[in-house]
Parts: structure tokens; sequence; C-alpha cells
């Protein structure tokens, strides 16, 4: 009988600090399993993703620190998308997404890292822009660019 996971509990943050996101498991992309790490702001080694929420229902889980986090399914497709296409230069690194590394339920340090993100994105290493899952339509719109 397979146990569930309790859900993320996050570990309060540092007045200067931001989460990142290691990836734990690179070889199972239909199961994203990371840990939650704590960094100084200004710690450029880490990839900022920059993307739409989209619809926040349906939920796909991933696990985090061995605990449970649900997130929107086009995140979901970003983490599965970075494990087979990301070479492994960055797939090592680790990555800075809003939704997993801001604790949500927490208004008060949302509110304190919301104000803060434009200098995530400016201290990170690369800024990844992503516009979701491609599709044939867009493979030929890319090519015909």
């Amino acid at each position: 009988m397979e146990t569930a996971l309790p859900p993320l509990r996050y570990a309060p943050l540092g007045k200067n600090e931001i989460r990142v996101l290691r990836i734990s498991d690179i070889s199972r992309p239909d199961a994203i399993s990371c840990t939650l790490l704590h960094r100084p702001r200004t710690d450029a080694d880490y990839i900022a993703l920059s993307y739409c929420w989209g619809d926040p229902k349906p939920v796909v889980d991933i696990t985090v620190d061995n605990q449970r986090l649900g997130v929107a399914q086009n995140l979901g497709k970003f983490l599965q998308s970075w494990l087979t296409t990301a070479n492994e230069v960055h797939r090592a690194k680790c990555l800075w997404i809003d939704a997993v590394c801001i604790n949500q339920s927490d208004v008060e340090e949302k509110s304190v890292q919301v104000s803060r993100m434009w200098s995530v994105y400016e201290n990170a290493g690369l800024v990844i822009a992503w516009l979701g899952a491609g599709s044939e339509s867009t493979t030929t719109a890319v090519h015909t660019l």
C-alpha cells in the first residue's frame, strides 16, 4: 500500500533569502522530485522561470522535500519538458519558480517576496520564458522565423 505524502510545509526564509528548487531525480520526468534550498537573494547560481500560471486546475503533484505540492498543469509540463530537453549543465542548476519558491499560503511572505521579484530575475544567471508546450503549428512558426 502506497502512503500519501503530507502537504509541503515551508521553512521560514531569512531576511535576505530566496528559495531555489533543485530537481533531485532527473531520470523520472513523470515523477518530479525536488529539494528546496535557501540562498542569498544576490546568489546568481540559479535559473529563473517566467511563465503563465494558466488554469490552476487540474493540478499536477510534485514531490518537494518528501512532501507533496500541487502545481498548475502548465508548470508540471514545463518541469517535464525541462528534464527531457535541457542540457546537463542547465539541469544541474537550481531553478527559481515563484509558484514553488514562494509560500503561496503565507500572505506576509508572499507580499515581501513578490515585491522583490524584480531582483530575483535581475540576479538570476539565466531567465527562461516558458510559453507553454509546443505543438505542430508552433514548431512550424519557429522554423519560419
